[in-house]
């Protein structure tokens, strides 16, 4: 019976530490009595490179120890390899931005040091850095820089690494000619007896993925079978998991159902080394998944519910989904279609309930921060109140030393009066001016929105209509090729109209600020330059979580986006830092880009580059905004709103 189903395949990917329990106790140990010397950075290197993969606190704290004494010791290659492994935790941990600002300091080091093996490697951080933040062209520039040093020193032992993580590198990419192409001369080094097996055990299981993503399931298989047994030799548990469980996928590719449980089973096997709630839920999800395919229905479905008994209460929530869904699938060939639907909605509801979760913690930090608002509140009142008593104390005192200073006193409040009263009138006119101003800003964005809702619904549903027209003609004309194909063009074109309509409307009145708020309007806006201009943008939310009305809203993002404009426009730089900050009762927005810089001559600010609208809107909340230089090149602008 045939039988297709949609579900991700999971198989989680498990330390391995079992193995290496004796190994680490043996080098904490030695390193109690280690002497201050060479021997004793290295030591903290090796425990660092233990902790890499899981615990990235630790091996931070070693490999900080480690170039800490190497700068004591006047060791620069302990310096170098440091800020090499720093790099590598900061990878492994997500922190992209970090990982590269950490190993550019190391590289600078290792460019006036000349240690090309050192080199290469950096030039390998380095790629890896830009990759992982999307600068594909900069990640190549390294990958070719550290190609050419390993080739030239002949190092065949770390090209078998290097062309490893190229296979990698283009497996993520999608770029799988590529990947096989370097995964093959990995493969190729290592038969002539260079590089470490563990090394090759990484490629064989990259080049398999690979021939899975290609549909070439026979190939994929065979190179999967070397992979297992490799694995098996070098004790490799942690890949060996991985490939069984891509194995699985190549024969479900191929339809040869039936074998599915040998490798379930040796999975199985697999359990005295990952004797985990993860390992075993998935574990009886596979063999569900294999008993489904097979026609098994009622041993898939009791599989199934052993994978929920030990997932739901270890809050394994992905793997709960699919175990879900394919609950779903087998009541459904069950012909029980009620319970089906509650496995559907249970599926729903696990995403669902981890957004209330949130909400809910949410709301409850906003009521804790409402509560110290209000508190802070009546002990200013209570100042106040005491600073106005100690007032009217102090002048009754005065009142008695006579008429003469009751007369100076009489004629100095006369006189704060007349101040008041002049900084009344300057207010209230700083107050109409405001007002206009106001009034101008709303009536912009009023029109923005009027038009933007005009093309988006107006012309944009006619273009849409136009498109449809010609799609529903195209089947009622007989057109030579040459026709045919101007006419795709035309349709083609028209789509790229609808699409650039689209662009303007949402430039105009962005729907995520309507939907969703500032933070994700803001984050959207910074998405969309960087997808344009291939400018690098950090945008950062710092500070409390308050609800602004929508005037702030709006305005808050209008300078933003107007700084961002400016930014790209006129100062030409490679990356720009956003900054918005929320306090109590005010908005602190801070705007840095690596450019060229501007002229920070006021008058020069005043007339151009749209900063009249910044400076309206500023105003509008009674703050403040500097321009300052950035040493060497670029510029920063810091804006408080009091809101």
């Amino acid at each position: 019976m045939m039988k297709t189903l949609k579900i991700v395949f999971v198989l989680v990917f498990f330390c391995f530490y079992s193995s290496n329990a004796q190994k680490i106790d043996s080098l904490l140990n030695k390193l109690k009595v280690a002497k201050e010397d060479t021997n004793k950075v290295k030591l903290l290197n090796k425990i660092g490179n233990y902790y890499k993969s899981n615990k990235y606190d630790s091996a931070k704290y070693y490999f900080q120890a480690s170039k800490k004494l190497s700068e004591q010791l006047d060791y620069p290659a302990g310096v170098e390899w440091s800020y090499l492994n720093l790099h590598g935790v900061y990878l492994e941990s997500g922190k992209y931005d970090s990982s590269l600002i950490i190993i550019k300091k190391g590289l600078a080091l290792i460019e006036k040091s000349g240690n090309k093996k050192r080199l290469a490697l950096a030039y390998e951080n380095m790629s890896s850095s830009y990759r992982l933040l999307m600068k594909i062209d900069s990640s190549r520039k390294y990958d070719l820089k550290a190609q050419a040093i390993l080739e030239a020193l002949n190092d065949k032992k770390e090209l078998v690494v290097f062309y490893g993580n190229l296979c990698a590198h283009y497996v993520e990419l999608h770029q799988f000619e590529k990947g096989i192409e370097y995964g093959k001369k990995a493969e190729m080094l290592s038969k002539q007896g260079f590089g470490d097996e563990n090394d090759l055990v990484y490629v064989l299981n990259n080049i398999s993925t690979i021939y899975i993503y290609l549909n070439q399931n026979e190939n994929a298989y065979q190179y999967g079978k070397k992979c297992i047994e490799l694995c098996k030799k070098v004790k490799n548990y942690s890949v060996l998991q991985v490939i069984l469980g891509n194995m699985m996928l190549v024969k479900l590719n191929q339809k040869k159902y039936n074998d599915l449980f040998g490798l379930v089973d040796e999975l199985k096997e697999l359990g005295k080394h990952f004797d985990s709630p993860e390992f075993n839920a998935t574990l009886n999800f596979n063999y569900s998944l294999a008993n489904f395919y097979i026609g098994k229905d009622q041993t898939a479905k009791e599989f199934a519910l052993k994978a929920l008994v030990i997932s739901e209460p270890n809050k394994l929530s992905i793997l709960s989904k699919n175990t879900y869904a394919l609950l779903d699938r087998i009541e459904s060939v069950l012909g029980n279609y009620e319970i089906a639907d509650i496995y559907s909605a249970k599926r729903d509801s696990i995403s669902d309930m981890q957004i209330n979760i949130e909400t809910s913690k949410n709301i409850q930090e906003l009521e804790k921060k409402y509560e110290t608002q209000k508190k802070e509140n009546e002990i200013l009142k209570l100042n106040e109140e005491n600073i106005q008593k100690s007032s009217l104390n102090k002048i009754l005192i005065a009142s008695t030393l006579g008429l003469l200073l009751l007369a100076f006193l009489g004629y100095r409040n006369f006189k704060n009066r007349q101040q008041l009263q002049q900084q009344q009138i300057t207010e209230l006119e700083k107050d109409k001016q405001l007002l206009a101003i106001n009034s101008m800003l709303k009536g912009q964005e009023d029109e923005r929105n009027r038009i933007a809702k005009d093309l988006h619904d107006g012309l944009g549903g006619m273009l849409s209509g136009v498109k449809m027209s010609f799609s529903n003609m195209k089947e009622n004309l007989i057109m030579s090729a040459e026709n045919g194909t101007v006419f795709e063009h035309s349709i083609s074109q028209l789509d790229n109209t609808i699409s650039e309509l689209r662009k303007i409307a949402h430039n105009l009145m962005p729907e995520a600020l309507v939907k969703f708020g500032l933070n994700d309007a803001v984050n959207d806006f910074c998405t969309s330059i960087m997808s344009a201009t291939h400018i690098h943008i950090i945008y950062e939310s710092l500070g409390e979580s308050r609800k602004l009305d929508n005037t702030a809203n709006t305005y808050i993002y209008r300078i933003i986006q107007e700084l961002i404009n400016n930014a790209v426009k006129h100062g030409q730089p490679s990356q720009i830092l956003v900054q918005l900050t929320t306090t109590t009762n005010k908005i602190l927005i801070t705007v840095e880009d690596d450019g060229k810089g501007m002229d920070l001559d006021k008058k020069a600010l005043s007339n151009g580059m749209g900063l009249t609208n910044i400076e309206h809107r500023v105003n509008y909340f009674k703050g403040d905004v500097t321009f300052e230089p950035k040493n060497p090149h670029g510029t920063v602008v810091n804006i408080e709103l009091n809101v």
